[in-house]
């Protein structure tokens, strides 16, 4: 892989984040898109569909820099929470966009520091990927450390009116 593909998914990485709940066998991947807000989906928050998100929410920890250490373990990483008034900034639910913003609290600002980003927001782009065009996923499958997926062809649909794309 070129190398300069591989430094670029290294400093996006700083912004991906395990999701873990206290009291819940449930974890999930967010991502930073700003200093202090984080993107993930909606089922993550509710997976049932009648969840309380907001109490699901007050006991979510974002863990930044879950990764695997050289001795094959599991790096603890950066852990912050959301805020406690109204974390949750917007949503849509899984039948329509699947997603929920959430705001995280202030104390992530003291982990990101331009000269050695230890935690910076993933750079959005407002181009609109075209069908079978390669996809790259930073995650945590099933609660592992951080992963990513590569795909050569793996958009199969782009729903543009709609914002969605099929994968």
């Amino acid at each position: 892989l070129d190398i300069g593909f591989l430094q670029r998914a290294m400093r996006r990485s700083t912004g991906v984040c395990k999701l873990e709940f206290e009291h819940m066998d449930r974890v999930g991947t967010a991502f930073l898109i700003a200093p202090d807000l984080a993107l993930t989906n909606y089922h993550n928050l509710n997976l049932r569909g009648d969840e309380d998100m907001g109490a699901n929410a007050a006991q979510l920890r974002l863990r930044f820099g879950v990764v695997t250490t050289a001795a094959g373990g599991e790096a603890a990483g950066k852990s912050v929470k959301l805020v406690d008034a109204a974390p949750i900034v917007s949503k849509s639910p899984v039948k329509q966009l699947d997603y929920a913003l959430l705001r995280v609290e202030e104390s992530i600002t003291f982990l990101q520091d331009a000269a050695n980003p230890v935690i910076a927001p993933v750079p959005l782009s407002d181009r609109t990927p075209t069908e079978g065009e390669g996809l790259n996923i930073l995650q945590h499958p099933g609660g592992e450390a951080l992963k990513l997926a590569i795909s050569a062809d793996g958009i199969d649909r782009v729903l543009e009116g709609r914002g969605l794309l099929q994968y």
